[in-house]
């Protein structure tokens, strides 16, 4: 089991309020570092992961590190899952299901996320193929212990 760690940038919003950053990212070393200042206490952690996407990462990094080895795998037979966890408001979605770019001509924006991106590679290696395929896909939220079918609502 893989375990990364990818960190949005902070939103307009809370550098417009002056929020303070207290997640640092160290990529070449793996290190994600937190550091807080509570009751005047500094308290600072750090954790290592097995890959670190900082804040300047891109969509296609996310997809390259996380998706590409599970595409090879999904058409090998297996099931496979993308697990995003993590806090409210912290880019879980955005990375899934990306920000709303217009695709032109088949082709992906280039901030394409995760969904459309693994949805695009999976057809094209098997349209390469001139591969006879079936696919089942799911798309859910859990959320306060809730499961919902996200695609059941469309």
């Amino acid at each position: 089991m893989a375990y990364s760690f990818i960190h949005r940038p902070l939103s307009d919003e809370a550098r417009r309020v002056s929020t303070p950053l207290v997640v640092t990212c160290n990529d070449q070393r793996r290190e994600v570092s937190v550091a807080q200042n509570i009751a005047n206490k500094e308290i600072d952690r750090t954790v290592a992961f097995d890959k670190v996407l900082g804040p300047k990462s891109q969509q296609q990094d996310v997809f390259n590190h996380a998706v590409v080895p599970l595409v090879s795998e999904v058409l090998d037979g297996y099931n496979c899952t993308i697990f995003a966890y993590g806090q409210t408001g912290t880019g879980k979605t955005y990375i899934m299901e990306g920000g709303g770019g217009k695709a032109l001509n088949a082709d992906l924006p280039t901030d394409a996320s995760v969904i459309p991106s693994a949805v695009k590679r999976i057809f094209d290696i098997l349209e390469a193929q001139s591969a006879e395929y079936s696919m089942k896909v799911s798309f859910l939220e859990l959320y306060n212990v809730e499961l919902t079918d996200l695609l059941a609502l469309q």
